[in-house]
């Protein structure tokens, strides 16, 4: 019954039409070699890798307070780069204030 449940659930999920304006994914890898806390709101985690993050405005991608899993992804962040682990992130663009920041969507942590 779990399985007739969780396809009903997944067609649901593809019936739903996607925006006019896809969303695009960027993957950068790399080490952490520097973290960074804000204030609520203010890009509240930042992770900056040694190799560098072209793409995203100022050279970080972060991780917003208000974002559901944010304990889980800090800590864990946080364990890769005092293990120095190849960290590989997802990330979206957010606009502000004419710059295009990277949001960390998902990630994975890596033996190098």
């Amino acid at each position: 019954m779990k399985i007739v449940r969780f396809a009903f659930a997944a067609l649901a999920l593809l019936s739903i039409q996607a925006p006019a304006e896809a969303q695009t994914y960027t993957t950068h890898s790399g080490h952490i070699n520097r973290v960074f806390a804000s204030l609520p709101m203010n890009f509240g985690f930042r992770v900056f890798f040694s190799e560098g993050m072209g793409d995203c405005a100022d050279g970080f991608a972060f991780v917003e307070t208000d974002f559901g899993n944010y304990q889980a992804y800090v800590s864990t962040l946080l364990s890769a780069h005092a293990q120095r682990k190849r960290v590989e992130l997802v990330t979206d663009k957010v606009d502000h204030l004419g710059k295009q920041y990277c949001r960390i969507v998902e990630f994975s942590i890596n033996d190098d």
